[in-house]
């Protein structure tokens, strides 16, 4: 009977959960249950799931809507329907369609619409007009006799229960961009759109039964739902043997070439690995991988493959992934096994610059009906929540300001703060709309439409309307083609090195890069400024603890790390064996894991302990470890593994005692685990970086700085280049690019850095300069169509300073020019001649340089230790010296850099900083409590830093008493 039934994924509008509508649906006795999301199949998946185990016939279809209007409900009689309800809606979400007003004629397909769409009325084989109870002899009296069985029941579910009303109201508000008291009440829901006593609704058509028969025979011709045929492109070739054949051949091949000796164990590995590929019919998923990565070797495109799929000899073999599992000794059960309940998925980064080529042409490849990027649901959380919900209240931004930056001082919050709070935690976690997965991918056999229906975002690719979860539900293998920026950083290097000095810099030859005296030494010293995944302070700090020099060191330390690592305990323990501050346990952890001093360090660690210590294969092993990771939620399948393992180890001679030992440490390790193989390739792509800022340093900077730099701002990335010895140039119209460009010595800042400079003149600047540099300001205006603000930007930043005049004259003469009393071609009566470019300090900005520069970089590039702007302290020591000085009181002269904010176990902040001093070294400071409140970082600038010295494994760093700005420094408001 219920034909109209909205999730909380018709945005701003449901407040039902699918198990929320399920649960009340069964309470209510409901045998039939029709799923009409508004413009949208996102949780069809999860609803048919739900309904199966509730013994609920579950029936898909969509409430179609024009922008908020209501048109008619459509519903899927079989497959087929629900496949051309989604392609009929992806003509309005992908191509931009208007939803007519009358319901095209699509086979297996109902339509109910809510007022008749013609009249007289007259509609047509699957057409259907509901009736809500309250309107039953109106519109059997419209509908005429001759219509009459064409009146079906309309109950529609949006609300849990008439209370509900305010809140749906509410979200409505949000969704409609308005203020609560100014909502369009002819676009709610009604208070009695919930689930009420069949028998009660059933009496309401009592006065014509017809209504209920009618019902009732339309939910007949529903076919019933299952999810059991697999969604996937099963097949690359013409049939899965034919795949298999070719994924045996392609792996024999990378075989021989990645390994210089093929032994018997090589082979037998890569049969076990082909057998059970071929047992779980995953060829076509691994040749999918394999093509993509083809295209992108043969483009020249630089590629990581990462996560568990680096766990795979095939996926090494295929040049997927470039870590050795066999050099690392990697477990193949990490990634797939028979007990894994979710598909694998193969995580491929590229250049951020290549990767939406390497899209397309995987759309290209299968068509763009079976390929979609995986949609991800934009939720209602934390401060954007406060702000939607206090808008729709009138609360004005400064009030709302107070109660997300100060949500403890209620005293100072607006009087309806807890109304904020009160609706919020209704709607917590809501999805309020769809975005896109960074870079997930499925493509379906059969085509998408049978699945979802898709959306076009700004991206310009078509997305599926529901998430990774979702597509799990539905059973299909997730292809991550991500894009980063470390990637762009090591490809425009080795294209740099070959511009400049000729040279071809073979950086997949993993062998000689690993090796490199001058990337270890990097390393040790924890000198990874630009470095992919190993630049943060905190990771420079671990380095240098550990003195850390080579590969396999710098795999255990991304993953040490992570948070859960450190917090507890075991980084610290961890270091001090590294060091040989503590002795190596000769327990079973010291004999099993002697690469990481007996300490369980990643997830595989998990896995062999199990498999030695209580003999469990590898699959059962990896089931152990995603069960205590949360993976799965059969908390009985774990205690019966639990129990499993308490025998089996007793069986192998193990003391009660030793075993529950054995058993606290992997449970509480287990939760949280770092992949082994993920972390082997980011370190593999770090030390690519290491090998490039060892080798070629400026080269290297300029790429960090061209594709967006990493964990700092460009300020750091630019000191940096002042350390390896540049001079650093501001950008000049004769040399300067969109990006920074180094000549000679010369680092020349690019157009792109200028603030409020358009595209647009950058663009004509370049053109032009294609022709010939510009000779003299007349030729640059008689060659460049420029607006006055445009001109003015360029002048200030003393752009023009190759012609051989000061942005004072350069400003005054266009000031009269916006006047009108010179021509903007006459703008200069003494053309001077291009003289080359000019250094900023003989031909610089004539008014103050921080304060030009600070508005149009955002920075200065004069040094902020500048002696004529500030005194520094004399007793101040460098950061070279701050091991001189353990636990005594010092005094120092940082640049703030960034800063990491820390909530204690009370609640009170803290943070740890990073700092350089005038020799342009790093150092670090902590600041607890009481301190960063009486001595707050409001900005970014040049401090005095009173504090004590603390030295931890060599490491030092300071603990700050006290910090102020140093008078006359400039600064720039922390954000």
């Amino acid at each position: 009977m219920y034909l109209n039934c909205h999730t909380c994924y018709s945005y701003n509008y449901g407040l039902l959960s699918p198990e929320k509508l399920v649960e009340q649906a069964l309470r209510y006795g409901v045998q039939r249950l029709v799923l009409t999301d508004i413009n949208n199949t996102a949780c069809v998946p999860e609803f048919i799931d739900l309904c199966d185990k509730s013994g609920i016939r579950p029936i898909p279809g969509i409430e179609f809507r024009q922008g908020q209007r209501f048109r008619y409900l459509g519903i899927a009689q079989n497959r087929i329907g629900y496949s051309n309800l989604n392609q009929f809606l992806d003509r309005h979400t992908v191509d931009g369609e208007a939803i007519p007003v009358r319901a095209p004629r699509l086979d297996g397909c109902f339509f109910v619409y809510d007022q008749l769409p013609c009249t007289p009325a007259k509609l047509l084989e699957g057409e259907y007009l509901g009736v809500r109870p309250n309107e039953v002899y109106d519109k059997v009296k419209v509908l005429g006799a001759t219509y009459r069985d064409r009146a079906v029941i309309w109950q529609p579910v949006t609300l849990s229960d008439p209370g509900q009303f305010h809140l749906h109201k509410l979200l409505q508000s949000i969704g409609q961009n308005t203020l609560l008291t100014r909502v369009n009440q002819d676009l709610l829901a009604r208070s009695g759109d919930h689930f009420i006593p069949a028998s009660r609704l059933r009496a309401c058509y009592d006065p014509v039964k017809e209504i209920r028969y009618n019902t009732d025979k339309l939910l007949e011709r529903c076919e019933c739902w299952s999810k059991d045929d697999n969604p996937n492109l099963t097949s690359f070739t013409d049939s899965e043997t034919e795949d298999f054949q070719l994924l045996s051949t392609l792996a024999q091949k990378g075989l021989i070439e990645r390994y210089s000796r093929v032994h018997k164990g090589l082979r037998e590995r890569l049969r076990r690995e082909l057998d059970l590929i071929a047992r779980l019919s995953l060829q076509g998923y691994f040749l999918l991988a394999w093509d993509v990565v083809r295209y992108a070797r043969d483009k020249n495109y630089m590629h990581v493959g990462r996560g568990s799929g680096a766990n795979s000899m095939v996926a090494y073999c295929l040049y997927i992934t470039d870590v050795d599992p066999v050099e690392l000794d990697l477990y193949f059960e990490r990634f797939i096994n028979l007990y894994r309940g979710t598909p694998p998925d193969f995580d491929i980064d590229f250049n951020w610059r290549d990767r939406d080529d390497v899209l397309r042409y995987v759309y290209d490849r299968h068509g763009y009906d079976k390929v979609a990027i995986l949609g991800a649901y934009r939720r209602y959380k934390g401060k954007s929540l406060v702000r939607e919900i206090g808008k729709a209240l009138g609360i004005d931004k400064r009030d709302l300001d107070v109660i997300i930056r100060r949500p403890a001082e209620t005293h100072l919050h607006h009087p309806l703060a807890e109304k904020i709070f009160h609706y919020g935690s209704q709607f917590q976690r809501f999805p309020c709309g769809l975005s896109m997965h960074p870079g997930g991918i499925v493509l379906a056999g059969r085509g998408l439409s049978q699945y979802t229906a898709r959306q076009m975002l700004p991206k310009g690719f078509p997305v599926t309307q529901f998430d990774m979860h979702h597509a799990e539900a539905w059973g299909f293998h997730k292809l991550d083609l991500l894009s980063q920026r470390g990637l762009g950083h090591i490809q425009s290097t080795v294209e740099l090195v070959k511009q400049r000095r000729g040279e071809d810099v073979d950086i997949r030859n993993m062998a000689r890069v690993k090796s490199d005296l001058g990337a270890r030494e990097l390393l040790r010293r924890g000198d990874c400024l630009g470095c992919f995944y190993i630049e943060s302070p905190a990771m420079r700090g671990l380095l240098q603890k550990l003195g850390c020099d080579d590969y396999v060191g710098l795999v255990a330390a991304s993953s040490i790390i992570r948070p859960g690592v450190a917090r507890s305990g075991m980084m610290h323990e961890y270091i001090r064996r590294a060091r040989g501050e503590a002795t190596l346990t000769t327990s079973f952890f010291g004999k099993e894991l002697p690469d990481t001093y007996g300490i369980m360090v990643y997830q595989e660690d998990v896995m062999r302990v199990v498999h030695h210590f209580a003999g469990f294969d590898l699959y059962e092993a990896d089931m152990l470890r995603r069960l205590m990771t949360g993976k799965s939620k059969s908390h009985q399948h774990l205690k019966a593994l639990k129990s499993r393992f308490f025998s089996k180890s007793a069986e192998r001679g193990y003391s009660s005692e030793v075993i529950s030992e054995v058993w606290r440490q992997v449970a509480s390790f287990s939760g949280y685990a770092f992949c082994k193989a993920h972390s082997a390739s980011y370190a593999a792509e770090s030390f690519q970086s290491l090998y490039l800022k060892a080798n070629y340093p400026l080269e290297f900077m300029v790429s960090v700085i061209n594709n967006g730099g990493g964990f700092y701002d460009m300020e750091t990335y630019l000191q940096e280049v002042r350390n390896l010895g540049a001079m650093i140039q501001l950008p000049c119209i004769n040399r300067s690019n969109y990006g920074v460009s180094l000549l000679g010595n010369d680092l020349f800042l690019g157009f792109a850095h200028v603030k409020n400079l358009t595209r647009r003149t950058m663009e004509r600047i370049a053109s032009e300069r294609q022709s010939g540099l510009f000779k003299s300001m007349t030729d640059f205006l008689s060659r460049v169509d420029i607006g006055a603000s445009q001109l003015d930007i360029l002048i200030r930043i003393g752009a023009f300073r190759c012609f051989g005049l000061t942005s004072m004259e350069l400003q005054m003469q266009s000031s009269q020019r916006r006047r009108g009393q010179i021509h903007q071609t006459a703008l200069f009566t003494d053309d001077t001649p291009y003289q080359g470019w000019v250094a900023e300090e003989d031909f610089g900005i004539e008014n103050d340089p921080y304060l030009e520069q600070l508005e149009l970089l955002g920075f200065p590039l004069d040094s902020a230790f500048n002696g004529d702007r500030v005194a520094l302290p004399k007793n101040r020591i460098l950061a070279t010296e701050m091991s001189q000085y353990p636990k005594r009181i010092v005094t120092m002269v940082g640049y703030y850099v960034v800063r990491k904010p820390v909530t204690t176990v009370r609640g009170r902040h803290m943070c740890f900083a990073a700092w350089y001093d005038e020799a342009g070294d790093f150092f670090d400071t902590v600041h607890f409590p009481p301190v960063l409140e009486k001595y707050p970082l409001h900005y970014k600038s040049l401090y005095l830093l009173k504090g004590r010295i603390c030295v931890d494994h060599d490491f030092p760093t300071l603990e700050v008493h006290s910090c102020s700005v140093i008078p006359g420094a400039y600064r720039t408001e922390l954000k």
